[in-house]
């Protein structure tokens, strides 16, 4: 799949430049490679899914934090695709990647969350800095 990633560049871009007027702070894929996330500088996250070459549609679109988001990740504990965000609103949340329904809100920390990262072969949640 991820030697067809070429062709999608110019739809990404066109897509991106007129769907949200933020600059992008992080793009992921999921595991699977069927969805991204773009996590923008102000407080939305979209969820995008790949169909094929030139086939991409805007899956979902969660407000997220107050403020802009610093960072996006996939994620499947329990087997259930998760999407996880920081902002820096200090909290990392983490989010059904289907409904786009907020799981989980971790808060407490002294200072903006900037990235996660999301652990894969372990049922373990995240690592974040």
């Amino acid at each position: 799949m991820f030697g067809t990633l070429k062709h999608v560049q110019w739809p990404l871009q066109a897509l991106l430049a007129n769907d949200y007027t933020a600059s992008v702070n992080g793009v992921k894929w999921s595991p699977d490679g069927a969805l991204f996330g773009v996590a923008y500088s102000k407080h939305i996250v979209q969820i995008y899914s790949y169909h094929g070459r030139n086939d991409l549609r805007n899956h979902l679109e969660i407000d997220t934090h107050v403020g802009k988001v610093s960072d996006l990740g996939f994620s499947h504990p329990n087997r259930q695709l998760c999407i996880i965000t920081c902002g820096e609103d200090k909290t990392i949340k983490v989010w059904d990647a289907v409904t786009g329904n907020k799981l989980y809100t971790f808060e407490g920390h002294e200072a903006p969350v900037y990235s996660v990262c999301p652990h894969h072969k372990e049922n373990i949640l995240l690592q974040c800095h």
